[in-house]
């Protein structure tokens, strides 16, 4: 047997590479990085715990969806000091401005006890992109925003102690961390999560939920009727977060007011000042029932189920699936989740945080 010699040692790491010859940009595309992700495994450290590696990452673009459009996004790994301080005085250095910070959402179930004992705080800052005043609508992440994004990653690694900058751009976010390869994808939330997608896109297979989420997109608005049974749904069916649906209305909304869409949220979540009934959880069946009898609602925005007639254009899982002309449901998805087994999830909960 030789001896190692130091300058034939080649590095161990995986690398893969995911992208659609369309450019399309759609979930699978996550998917299948992350499931590449998970079969180089073998090609990282693993501690005896099975669960901690030697680090594990995915790149990706920024989800408009969750960051908002036209944004950029620093993500920072720190012990000790607060960087904020820092990271904002950076910002006005470049001339740039947070939109908010954001602490993002992880399971730690998914980290051995090694990773787990040796966590940083995670905390991301969502940024207005530069601009040089000759237009509002421009494409945001050109080689002159990433130039700035380079600027303003080594102003804040100069001044913020015990931080590090895991990424910072106005194209690409980075995930990563001493989770095993196949754990990165639960480990974050974000990544982890397709309900909130499903929800934005008109994907539950709720119609009153998609007719309300498709129009949104098409037309910016919404009778507040269906922004109730669309906003409980996301918070107490879903069990995401308030805040990020109240983005996203602020993101398609052309009568979005701050005041209004924040505390409408609230009282929807049974978070807010005015939080009664809190337990109250639309049932986006019934409510469609009363309130689109006909279902011509429906029919106008979720067009796959223009067909079905009579009460199963509100509950399309009971129809004959040869009204869809081919497969159970045609093209129209199942329920992604049981409304009466989330109502009482949600339930629950609150019963549980007011014990």
């Amino acid at each position: 047997m030789t001896r190692p010699r130091p300058d034939r040692e080649l590095d161990a790491c995986g690398i893969g590479f995911v992208a659609d010859a369309q450019g399309r940009s759609s979930r699978a595309i996550v998917a299948a990085a992350l499931s590449g992700l998970a079969h180089v495994k073998h090609r990282g450290a693993v501690a005896a715990d099975a669960r901690s590696g030697d680090g594990s990452g995915v790149l990706v673009p920024i989800p408009p969806a969750i960051f908002g459009e036209g944004h950029g996004v620093i993500t920072l790994f720190f012990r000790g000091a607060d960087p904020r301080p820092a990271v904002e005085a950076a910002l006005a250095d470049e001339g740039l401005k947070l939109v908010e910070w954001r602490w993002p959402e992880t399971d730690d179930d998914h980290l051995g006890d090694l990773a787990r004992g040796s966590k940083p705080s995670i905390v991301q800052a969502i940024i207005t992109a530069p601009t040089d005043g000759s237009s509002t609508d421009r494409h945001v992440g050109s080689d002159d925003d990433e130039r700035v994004a380079y600027r303003l990653r080594r102003r804040i690694g100069a001044t913020a102690a015990d931080t590090y900058v895991a990424s910072c751009s106005f194209r690409m976010l980075v995930y990563k961390g001493l989770a095993a390869a196949d754990e990165l994808g639960h480990f974050y939330v974000d990544l982890a999560d397709e309900r909130f997608e499903a929800w934005a896109d008109g994907r539950t297979g709720y119609p009153l939920v998609d007719a309300g989420m498709r129009q949104l997109r098409t037309e910016g608005w919404l009778h507040n009727r269906v922004r109730m049974v669309v906003a409980s749904f996301l918070v107490k069916d879903l069990h995401i977060d308030w805040t990020r649906g109240a983005r996203h209305f602020m993101e398609h909304l052309v009568d979005g007011d701050v005041a209004s869409n924040q505390h409408g949220w609230q009282w929807v979540a049974g978070t807010g000042t005015d939080a009664a009934p809190y337990f109250r959880v639309f049932n986006p069946v019934s409510q469609s029932k009363k309130f689109d009898p006909d279902g011509a609602y429906i029919r106008r925005w979720v067009p796959e189920l223009a067909a079905l007639e009579g009460a199963a254009i509100h509950e399309p899982w009971t129809a004959d699936a040869d009204l869809f002309g081919g497969g159970q449901h045609g093209e129209y998805p199942d329920p992604i989740v049981d409304h009466a087994t989330e109502r009482d999830e949600a339930l629950a909960r609150y019963d549980e945080v007011r014990a």
